[in-house]
């Protein structure tokens, strides 16, 4: 279990799929992922299964995002660790709309930083995002992320392609925003 200032970041476990069913279920919260992880819609058995074979494979980790009442509000990975070169790529997703515009995804995406740089001992998390998702963009900058390419016209969304960017941040700029 993982502690941050707001948010408590737990494994992720079985007992999660009705509560990951309902968020991945959302057209809204499908529409504003970024690239779409999951196919829609997505039937609870077919969930079960994605999971069972996520669980398995060794290179990903899914976490549950906790607020401070304890109750699940969203879920955050860690995607394609690469030991060798010490690289992962993080994802997050807020599904409880209540939930959204209060800190707890920046503190979410703050605490697995500290635990893939300070104990998993990574070099650099990147992720990707829509260039139109400006709220995204803002807390990624606010947590250390460095616009680091753009591919452009890479999903079609709302009638139209749109560029997706890539946000990195290595582990020496982590630990140089950190207080002293």
């Amino acid at each position: 279990m993982l502690r941050g200032t707001h948010v408590v970041i737990r494994a992720q476990s079985k007992d999660d799929l009705d509560l990951l069913h309902r968020w991945l279920s959302d057209l809204e919260l499908y529409d504003s992922a970024w690239p779409p992880y999951w196919e829609f819609p997505l039937s609870r058995d077919r969930l079960a299964h994605i999971l069972e074979e996520e669980a398995k494979q060794k290179d990903r980790r899914n976490y549950i995002i906790e607020a401070p009442e304890g109750h699940p509000i969203g879920c955050i990975f860690l995607l394609h660790l690469n030991w060798p070169s010490a690289h992962a790529e993080l994802g997050i997703i807020i599904g409880d709309r209540e939930a959204l515009g209060k800190g707890y995804g920046s503190d979410a995406i703050r605490t697995l930083l500290k635990f893939a740089f300070e104990t998993l001992h990574l070099h650099r998390i990147y992720l990707r995002c829509g260039a139109g998702n400006e709220r995204a963009i803002r807390t990624y900058e606010a947590c250390g992320f460095r616009r680091e390419g753009i591919f452009r016209e890479a999903c079609w969304r709302d009638g139209r392609w749109e560029d997706e960017l890539v946000f990195s941040i290595l582990a020496d700029e982590y630990r140089e925003a950190q207080p002293a």
